[in-house]
């Protein structure tokens, strides 16, 4: 074990435009405060300093106590023999530092809130031989791997004395004879480097942080603490890795960079799922306080550094809320005693177009050949569908003129009909919506930050305007963010800090579903020749429509998604903030007090305005137009949505943070009040005119209570009005957190709090719920008997054990009831209805946590990584239990239940490969969950256990079950396994009802226990290329084909169809099931119909032929970065710049051989696309 440098480092519209007017006033107000205070920082003085034959160390640390700096130097540097004589007033710290080195071999920088004492740059020559040989020279730059130069870099020929520093801007220049010479690059803090001279002049390093000395620190939200002091499990993204995927949001950034941190559905889960019924949401933490409102009011750019937070120790000082896991985002701060930064950025992203092919549905001519095939056995148009309230296709409108079947006896001879059909197998609606509805989405982001500081106050400020234009024509969204955040450094006891952020969000909703061609019929083209539009007749059949059409006082039944997409008017507005307010007092030397305060709000406005030019308002009026009237005002219909989230957080802690000779002690204190507030409401006008904001009144009750039908009497409205809810939820909390280190090899720590919520009433038994942990840690490699062991830089164990609680808003003690409204018989009744029972025991769920974990670095810290095993034991979770209905409910929800996540988590990051210029750095993770539930009384019946899967005991709770699908028989109808392994044909088995569980077959988990992701960087100079990737294995997947029913109507079908049962042999190479007759099939001489084919369709689309290997490897980005050189810019008032080109989702391997993206459950067409990203960052 290599000996550390000794060093001293001691950190210490309407509404909208109102919106936008306040906004922008506090945004002018706020800058031009913290442009005064940056002005007035740097100007700020020492008051007195008084040195009477001071040491130059002892001067150090005076410097260090007035200004709150860190110091940072070599001892060996120094020398004891410098005495300081100085009586200063109202001087500056940079004043000061010059006069105390001048006349010595010493140098200064200010860097990051810490000064920097170094050697001046000097060369050290060997002495004169007879033949001097020609002197080698090289030069060059020394940086850390963000690109800050590093002053003071010692430069040396590997076993001579020859030797420089580098200058105040990282530069050196070093002359040697030796042509087998190595360079030797050392920094406190920073790992050695050694470079073989190979004939090259100019040699630029970059030197990495050493995982020791510089020890990485950790954000819990409540504290920040060095990671050699922590006992617990967390994972922490820099802003180096974050920068590398600058337009992905923070979920995108996440997933595949941290183990045990999966994303299913986009949903974040942490170590796996630890409840039914209750909360399953990860806490969000950002800059100390968690945050109700959407993720999207964090601008990605602010993003200093992100930490995940995994286990009991970890996460239990955040309380019930963190029993899912804590994400916590600390966002960047500006520094002291640094000039203005200005930074500007813009990223240009367009995303590859939606392509319809990749749904696989069949050819137009495949659609109409199934729907032949329904009118053939019997599905006869005129039977189902005249006169009822739903559309005829194309194709039914042609075989019902074919067979005299039309309404107005227009009879088609077979050629006429061969022609139009002809003709319909020529149209593609899916080229169609491509053209006319779908775009290629594009986004444009332009962020403007500035930062700085002086003696006493740092701020940093950023504006980020964000245009997306969505993948469907009429989609966009505008989003403006701000943040502010300034500290103020008042005295050496007292300091301030005051920050604010805000989101304000429009959003146009005026683009078509992409998914809503599912329902389209394939030939149903939007436009014809001309560019005009088609009408089609959705609602009602064409002869039924026409004849409404003819009434005086009705509109238009024609259709067309076209008109729909460019006569919707909706429109979405959100406006958030937050404000917080804090402030740190040191009572003693050791003793500090603090006490913050945050506000957060956000508002969210849905405007919908339905005019007679939309086609499906004009319809709907059409259909309530009776007795020659209309029953519904004519006119535009106004929905409108409120809603608003209001939330504060008080908190006050203390800190006691003493260390003595080997000793180190930090105990933390608090106690945390909170209120959260939901509340909205809803309404409904018609005949509105938005100018005068006027609407026709209309006789609300009559509208809800279904008392108006259509015009044929079968179907009645029932609309909805004014409604209106809200939730109020109030928390108080009290904890504390003990850290102790010895020796600095051995950490014990603990956490205690007690939450207390008004959800559970006022019993105390239930009420309060007590949470803590404890953990352990033993730093091994800075024992004795680790020095000797060269390769290994560092070895840490630590365990931790504690217990986490979880609850949900949706349960009560108290019986709950729902207001409900009805009319019976022509009266009307008002009534409440019993929606939950009472629950006197209702309590908290409980989560006990173990974890072991093992820190390490090898190789010269070339290789650093961990590994840890978990246990999570979660227990009186909610559960269903079954209840005599003779109560009233046939169930509650109790707390019984009970459930185990248990798994490994390995991460690795190392250098590959360093050789000149060239650098290759990697960092893997790997996880392992295995879920299991270990009590449960619900019982699901086999139906719900193919949909949702099945709950018992041993069993993961993420599974899939299947139908034990046997094939079809030689009339092509269904077989089912029996467990004895003889088949049934599915007619006789009652999927819906008695159906025998230990008949499904267990086909694998749903979520991947086996997940992580691989990243690799190279660099070259000035370029760098990331590649990043995510993988999931062990885990299954359910492909929906949908349903062969669609052929009824016409509509959609995937071309997996293609391939079902037609005739006799069939059976042999397919097991896709047949169309069913609508009658007596003439070869089984039984009667079929609807119910037939629907449990077909059930049997089949939950049957394990459609169960695939969900294991895939995603490449999710290729990002190319180049730096353009210091030398290009010299001339120019830019510090640095940087151009990036990134391709997300650019390639996918699946082990399925269907080759199906697993994570498209949305469908393959519109996830996962192709993006192409280009950008710019520069520093002023």
């Amino acid at each position: 074990m290599k000996k550390n440098w000794n060093c001293h480092f001691l950190p210490t519209r309407g509404k909208w435009q109102k919106n936008y007017w306040i906004m922008r006033n506090f945004i002018i107000l706020f800058l031009a405060l913290n442009l005064s205070a940056f002005a007035n920082g740097l100007s700020q003085e020492v008051s007195l300093v008084r040195y009477e034959n001071a040491t130059l160390i002892e001067v150090f640390e005076d410097i260090k106590v007035q200004t709150g700096y860190g110091i940072l130097y070599k001892i060996q540097d120094i020398n004891p023999d410098i005495r300081v004589n100085m009586n200063m007033e109202n001087s500056s710290v940079q004043k000061i530092l010059m006069d105390v080195l001048e006349g010595t071999s010493l140098d200064y920088k200010v860097q990051d809130e810490v000064i920097v004492i170094f050697k001046a740059e000097k060369i050290v020559q060997p002495q004169a031989t007879s033949q001097q040989k020609e002197k080698i020279e090289i030069k060059g730059t020394v940086t850390d791997n963000k690109g800050e130069t590093l002053p003071g870099v010692s430069v040396v020929v590997k076993g001579t004395s020859t030797g420089v520093a580098t200058d105040i801007d990282g530069n050196y220049f070093i002359q040697f004879e030796n042509e087998n010479a190595v360079l030797v690059f050392s920094f406190v803090g920073m790992l050695a480097q050694e470079i073989a001279y190979n004939g090259q002049s100019v040699q630029n390093v970059i030197l990495l942080a050493d995982a020791e000395q510089m020890a990485e620190i950790v954000v819990t939200g409540y504290q920040t603490i060095s990671k050699e002091r922590v006992t617990g499990s967390f994972a922490k993204i820099d802003n180096e890795v974050l920068e590398q995927r600058p337009v992905m949001s923070l979920v995108e950034r996440l997933e595949g960079t941290v183990a045990g941190l999966n994303v299913v559905n986009g949903k974040i889960q942490i170590r796996g799922v630890s409840t039914l019924y209750a909360n399953d949401e990860v806490l969000f933490i950002v800059d100390g306080f968690p945050i109700e409102g959407d993720l999207s009011s964090i601008n990605p750019e602010d993003i200093e550094s992100v930490t995940v937070l995994k286990d009991a120790s970890a996460a239990s000082i955040w309380g019930v809320r963190a029993s899912n896991g804590v994400v916590v985002v600390a966002t960047k701060k500006g520094k002291k005693n640094e000039e203005l930064n200005v930074s500007f950025s813009t990223h240009l992203g367009i995303t590859e177009k939606i392509d319809y092919s990749k749904m696989n549905y069949m050819s137009t001519s495949d659609h109409i050949d199934v729907n032949r095939e329904f009118l053939d056995k019997g599905w006869s148009v005129n039977q189902i569908l005249l006169g009822q309230q739903q559309g005829v296709s194309l194709y039914d409108e042609a075989w019902l003129h074919l067979q005299d079947k039309t309404p107005d006896g227009d009879v088609w001879s077979q050629g006429q009909f061969n022609k139009y059909v002809d003709n319909l197998r020529t149209k593609d609606v899916e080229k169609q919506w491509e053209k006319y509805l779908l775009r290629n989405a594009m986004s444009s982001i332009y962020n403007l930050s500035l930062s700085g500081g002086g003696d006493k106050n740092t701020f940093y400020s950023s504006l980020v305007y964000n245009d997306n234009l969505g993948s469907s024509i009429g989609s966009s969204s505008q989003n403006f963010t701000f943040s502010l955040q300034d500290t103020y450094q008042y005295n050496d006891k007292l300091s301030f800090i005051v920050g604010v952020t805000g989101s304000l969000n429009e959003i146009k909703a005026n683009g078509v579903d992409p998914a809503l061609i599912a329902i389209q019929h394939p030939y149903d083209e939007l436009v014809d020749e001309n560019g005009q539009t088609i009408q089609y007749y959705k609602t009602r059949d064409r002869w039924t429509s026409l004849q409404r059409e003819a009434l005086p006082g009705i509109g238009s039944y024609g259709f067309n998604q076209l008109d729909e997409q460019r006569n919707t008017d909706k429109s979405n507005e959100r406006f958030s903030i937050r404000a917080k307010f804090g402030l740190d007092y040191k009572i003693l030397e050791n003793l500090t007090f603090s006490s913050s305060f945050q506000y957060e709000k956000e508002n969210n406005n849905v405007d919908q305005y339905n005019s007679m030019s939309l086609p499906s308002h004009r319809i709907r009026l059409n259909e309530f137009f009776k007795n020659g009237e209309s029953q519904l005002p004519l006119g535009t219909e106004y929905l409108l949505e409120r809603s608003e989230v209001k939330a504060w957080d008080f908190r006050n802690t203390m800190t006691w943070d003493k260390e003595w000779t080997d000793h180190k002690l930090n105990v933390f204190a608090g106690t945390e009040i909170r209120k959260r507030t939901w509340g909205t409401f809803s309404d409904k006008k018609y005949g509105y005119d938005k100018q005068s904001t006027t609407s026709i009144p209309v006789n609300q009750e009559k509208f809800i209570g279904g008392e108006i039908s259509d015009w044929k009497g079968n179907n009645r409205l029932y609309d909805t009005f004014y409604r209106t809810s809200n939730t109020d939820l109030r928390e108080f909390s009290m904890f504390s957190n003990i850290g102790y280190e010895f020796k600095e090899k051995y950490s014990l720590t603990a956490s205690f709090r007690v939450d207390q919520k008004n959800l559970f009433g006022s019993d105390p038994d239930f009420r309060y719920k007590p949470l803590w942990s404890t953990g352990i840690g033993w730093n091994m490699a800075k024992e004795d008997f680790m020095q000797d062991i060269d390769f290994v830089n560092r070895l840490r164990l630590r365990a931790t054990y504690g217990i986490n609680g979880n609850a949900s808003n949706q349960y009560s003690p108290y019986a709950q009831a729902e207001s409900k409204f009805q009319v019976l018989v022509g009266n009307q009744y008002k009534y409440l209805r019993l929606s939950q029972a009472a629950n006197e025991k209702l309590k908290w769920e409980e989560t006990a946590v173990f974890n072991v974990g093992v820190d390490f670095a090898l190789l010269n810290n070339k290789l650093n990584g961990s590994i840890e095993y978990y246990s999570r034991n979660s227990s009186d979770l909610l559960g269903i239990v079954d209840l005599d209905p003779t109560t009233g409910f046939t169930y509650a929800v109790m707390n019984y239940a009970s459930m185990q996540n248990r798994g490994l988590e390995l991460n690795l990051n190392g250098t590959l490969l360093q050789k000149g210029d060239f650098t290759w750095t990697s960092n893997l993770n790997f996880s392992y969950n295995k879920n299991k539930v270990t009590d449960i009384l619900e019982k699901r019946p086999a139906y719900s256990i193919v949909n949702r899967g099945k709950l018992a005991v041993g069993e993961s709770v993420n599974n899939i079950y299947s139908y034990n699908y046997a094939g079809l028989d030689s009339n092509g109808d269904m077989l089912l396994y029996n467990t004895d392994g003889t088949t049934k044909a599915r007619k006789d088995a009652d999927l819906y009802g008695a159906f025998p569980e230990e008949e499904l077959i267990y086909n694998g988990e749903s979520v991947a226990p086996y997940y992580g992701g691989l990243s690799n960087t190279f660099s070259y100079k000035n370029l760098d290329i990331s590649i990043n990737l995510s993988y999931k294995f062990g885990h299954k997947f359910r492909h929906n084909y949908g349903d062969i029913t669609n052929g009824a109507t016409g509509t959609m079908i995937q071309d997996h169809w293609v391939d079902r049962w037609q005739e006799p042999g069939d059976e042999l190479k397919t097991r896709v099931p047949r169309i069913s007759y609508f009658g007596k099939n003439p070869s089984t001489v039984e009667n079929e119909g609807f119910e037939k084919m629907f449990y077909d369709d059930i049997a089949y689309r939950y049957s394990q032929d459609n169960v695939y290997d969900a294991a895939f490897i995603r490449v999710r980005d290729i990002i190319l970065a180049y730096t353009v050189s210091d030398n290009l810019l010299n001339q120019s008032f830019i510090k640095s710049l940087k151009l990036t080109a990134q391709v997300t989702n650019p390639f996918l391997w699946v082990a399925n051989k269907e080759g199906f993206d697993p994570e498209a459950y949305r469908g393959m067409a519109y996830d996962n696309l192709k993006t192409f990203t280009f950008g710019l960052k520069a520093k002023f």
